[in-house]
C-alpha cells in the first residue's frame, strides 16, 4: 500500500519440521545462515524450528528477526516467554525464581538455541524429537535447564554419536566457552550427513 510501510517476503511453502521429516537434511544450511549474521554483528534472538522455513528448492530461509539486534546495543528488557520457547532458551537467559527471562541475547544464546533446534530436526521424530523431550511442561524444563539436565542421548536415537557430541558442546552454562557458529560449521563439514 502506498506511503504505508511494508516489508514483502517471500512465499515460503514448508515449515522446517513438517519439510524435513523423512528427508536428509542439511542442518548446516541453518548454522551457515547464523553464521553470517553473527559475522555481521546481529544476534537473532529467537532461533528455533519455528523460525526457519524451508523453500521448494531445500534452501534454508531464517524468519522472525523480531527480537534481533545488532550485538554492541545493550538491551536490558525482560520479557514473559511464551511457554514452549523454553526449549530454546539459554541458561543464562533465565532469571531465577521468576517466570520472565532476560532480552540480552547474545551470539553465544544464538548457538545455545542453534543447538537445540538441531537436536529436535535431526532426530526426525517430530514432538517426540523436542529438547527435554523427557520433562513434562514448560516449568520442569526450566528446572532442568538450571539444574544442568541436559537432553539425554538414548532418547535421541535419530543423533548420530558425532552430531551429539557437536550438539552438547553447545550446552555449557558458560557462554563464553560455547563455540561459535563459524567453529560449529567447521565441525559440521566434517559429518557428511548434513
Amino acid at each position: 500500500m502506498p506511503g504505508i510501510p511494508s516489508i514483502v517476503t517471500d512465499y515460503i511453502k514448508y515449515a522446517s519440521l513438517e519439510y524435513t521429516e523423512g528427508r536428509d537434511f542439511g542442518i548446516r544450511q541453518l548454522a551457515n545462515g547464523l553464521s553470517f549474521i553473527h559475522r555481521l554483528n546481529i544476534v537473532h534472538g529467537d532461533i528455533k524450528p519455528d523460525n526457519f522455513r524451508i523453500t521448494e528448492d531445500g534452501i534454508v530461509k531464517i524468519i522472525d528477526f523480531g527480537l534481533s539486534r545488532e550485538e554492541a546495543v545493550e538491551h536490558t528488557g525482560f520479557t514473559t516467554m511464551i511457554l514452549p520457547s523454553y526449549l530454546f532458551i539459554a541458561p543464562e537467559l533465565i532469571i531465577p525464581d521468576e517466570d520472565d527471562v532476560s532480552m540480552f541475547v547474545t551470539k553465544a544464546s544464538d548457538v545455545y538455541a542453534f543447538s537445540m533446534t538441531a537436536l529436535q530436526v535431526l532426530d526426525g521424530q517430530g514432538d517426540k524429537s523436542r529438547p527435554f523431550n523427557h520433562c513434562q511442561g514448560p516449568y520442569p524444563v526450566r528446572k532442568a535447564v538450571m539444574a544442568k539436565q541436559w537432553p539425554r542421548e538414548q532418547q535421541y536415537t535419530g543423533v548420530t554419536p558425532q552430531a551429539w557430541k557437536i550438539v552438547s558442546a553447545c550446552w555449557t552454562n558458560d557462554p563464553s566457552i560455547r563455540p561459535s557458529m563459524d567453529a560449529l560449521l567447521q565441525d559440521l563439514s566434517r559429518i557428511s550427513r548434513f
